[in-house]
């Protein structure tokens, strides 16, 4: 039993054709029918009119209407009608993709480039055959004219060690005859043999200054010392703004007077006539001298 055929995907899916058109943009009309096209076989989308049918579902709704009012939609095959559709959008058709100028300007920008390593060798070689084979295949380019296209892409430094490495590969090639892209390419690969396009450097964050320990802990030490000094000066500060505090006074031993007892200090006699001297001489705690 046959499989049933696949339906083809709505707008907007992921495995719906697109096709991007503006005043800033050539539309690439041979991708969107290549896609297109793939599908209806895919699908089984034989008739015509169906064809034309689903290609309107895949486009914008201003393309849409411009490409539905064509002549050739109502009463045209889809050959006709997509060769309408071509007319539309200049410098699309796949006869003229591709020009002479083109690959002169590709040769310019990498010579200007400078070649300077297998990657970049690559790179180039890729883009040179995507526009000189297809202007070789549309007889636009000759293989004379593809080989000295391709070599002028080197600078004039670069090309002297080429030349040198192909004279040594032939010593017999003549001077006036052209080196084959095939030979130039292989002794710009010898020539390049071992480098790599350059790596981007990564920046690594600057290094803090480490301090030693004794430096770091001198700092601690120096900050407390502040800290403590400040408290200080804040206490002394206080201190001096504080009023002065008052001594009690401390009682003044009384005046004896010429009149007065230098024993008992009791005033109306003298220490010889006082009765507790003599008291303290009978007891025998002092004796009496010449004064008294």
């Amino acid at each position: 039993m046959a499989a049933p055929a696949r339906h083809m995907p709505f707008r907007g899916q992921n495995s719906a054709p697109t096709l991007v058109t503006g005043a800033n943009s050539v539309p690439e009309l041979a991708r969107f029918f290549t896609d297109v096209e793939y599908l209806f076989e895919d699908c089984q989308i034989n008739a015509d009119a169906d064809k034309k049918r689903h290609i309107l579902r895949y486009l914008e709704l201003q393309d849409s209407r411009l490409w539905e009012s064509l002549p050739t939609f109502a009463a045209g095959t889809y050959a006709a009608w997509k060769n309408e559709v071509w007319a539309l959008y200049p410098g699309t058709s796949e006869e003229r993709r591709y020009s002479v100028a083109d690959l002169h300007v590709l040769v310019g920008e990498w010579n200007m480039r400078v070649i300077s390593n297998i990657v970049q060798l690559g790179e180039f070689h890729r883009a040179f055959l995507n526009i000189s084979q297809f202007l070789m295949s549309h007889n636009r380019l000759s293989e004379n004219e593809r080989d000295r296209a391709f070599r002028m892409a080197f600078t004039p430094d670069q090309w002297d060690k080429i030349h040198h490495r192909l004279v040594i590969a032939d010593i017999n090639h003549h001077p006036d005859d052209p080196w084959p892209m095939p030979q130039i390419l292989k002794a710009a690969e010898y020539i390049l043999h071992g480098t790599a396009p350059p790596m981007i450097p990564v920046q690594q964050p600057a290094p803090i200054p480490a301090q030693s320990a004794p430096a770091a802990a001198q700092e601690q030490l120096s900050v407390k010392d502040e800290a403590i000094l400040a408290l200080l000066s804040k206490f002394m500060d206080k201190f001096d703004a504080a009023p002065p505090r008052q001594q009690p006074q401390q009682p003044r031993a009384p005046r004896i007077g010429a009149d007065e007892c230098h024993f008992c200090g009791e005033p109306g006699h003298r220490i010889r006539d006082c009765q507790q001297v003599g008291q303290a001489v009978r007891d025998g705690k002092c004796q009496r001298n010449h004064e008294g």
